[in-house]
């Protein structure tokens, strides 16, 4: 496919998924607040089933196109600045749907914790990616980019003592975290790195995270911060 093709899909595929957003009964609408929606488990789940299809949808154009596509047109780079910026208002948006003081029941009764963890890391996923570009498609928006991957790795962190994949999922985003903001110039020494590891970590599963950890940040961070 051809960079317009891909475009092409991004623009038809959201046109679909705002028409079928727009056909939903009240009671089930995605745009509704937090608090409207808390007490609805089905509208919860759905919503947040929404925005992580719209996370998949813009994904392609959270990345550094610049001067990649010869001769590429005002209108090209616009859309690819309009889909990065929807990518990362998904997670956002997606987030904002959990309460901001999780404990552990409260955020079981959101979701199952396996749907709950994948929802969770697919945000962090994309919001420590927009902060390893610097930011650049959302530079005003460092805080509040920050704050929302601040809220996702404490839900991890909440999850990890009764599971070993968000026990490990809080280790990679909160070290990924910390070698992103780095360049950035941000200090995130605030946000806790320790804690007790979960029941049935081995010592082999340690040895193969830290390899994991060592290996992505020397593919990611080799030297000064990349813009790719």
């Amino acid at each position: 496919m051809t960079w317009s093709d891909v475009q092409d899909a991004v623009r038809q595929y959201n046109i679909e998924l705002m028409h079928w957003q727009s056909k939903l009964p009240v009671e089930l609408t995605v745009l509704q607040t937090q608090q409207q929606i808390r007490s609805a488990d089905p509208a919860i789940e759905l919503a947040m089933y929404y925005w992580s299809i719209r996370m998949i949808l813009h994904r392609p154009c959270l990345c550094n196109l610049e001067g990649r596509i010869v001769n590429e047109s005002k209108a090209s780079r616009d859309f690819n600045q309009e889909a990065a910026v929807a990518c990362i208002d998904a997670a956002l948006a997606l987030l904002r749907l959990m309460p901001d003081s999780p404990n552990i029941g409260e955020a079981y009764r959101i979701l199952p914790w396996w749907s709950l963890l994948h929802y969770v890391c697919q945000a962090a996923a994309v919001l420590i990616l927009e902060l390893c570009l610097a930011a650049q498609h959302c530079p005003s928006r460092v805080g509040e980019i920050l704050d929302g991957l601040k809220k996702a790795i404490s839900y991890l962190r909440m999850m990890s003592p009764a599971s070993l994949s968000a026990y490990k999922a809080w280790r990679v985003c909160r070290q990924l975290m910390a070698d992103s903001t780095s360049r950035l110039g941000i200090d995130t020494t605030s946000v806790s790195s320790d804690m007790l590891q979960p029941p049935g970590w081995t010592a082999a599963y340690e040895a193969s995270l830290v390899k994991a950890l060592d290996d992505r940040k020397d593919s990611f961070f080799p030297g000064p911060l990349r813009t790719w």
